[in-house]
């Protein structure tokens, strides 16, 4: 998986349209982000590697902020306070993508 992750550093820093629809995506799951994050300076030096390591957080933290935020209103659904509310579509996806997020899928 290591390799894996080189040749997505590279391309990132390489091919400007791979990073762009990188950075559309959204997100790694927690083991891949690990790995890449880990591989960053080794593979771009100080400045680069800090630099990609940062956004790389970044597009992670958003991420994770919205699924806790999704996550908490998927909970609040439940109370009966919320009988009358309808969640939304990425509220009542927001378990599974949490499971997806943990489980590298």
């Amino acid at each position: 998986m290591e390799a894996v992750a080189r040749n997505l550093i590279y391309l990132i820093s390489k091919e400007k349209d791979f990073k762009e629809k990188f950075f559309d995506k959204g997100v790694l799951c927690a083991e891949h982000a690990a790995l890449v994050l880990s591989l960053c300076e080794k593979e771009l030096g100080a400045k680069k590697g800090t630099d990609l390591y940062n956004e790389i957080c970044t597009m992670q933290k958003t991420y994770l902020e919205e699924l806790y935020n999704n996550l908490h209103a998927f909970v609040i659904s439940f109370d009966y306070r919320s009988k009358n509310e309808t969640p939304t579509e990425k509220v009542k996806a927001s378990l599974g993508d949490a499971v997806k997020y943990i489980s590298k899928y």
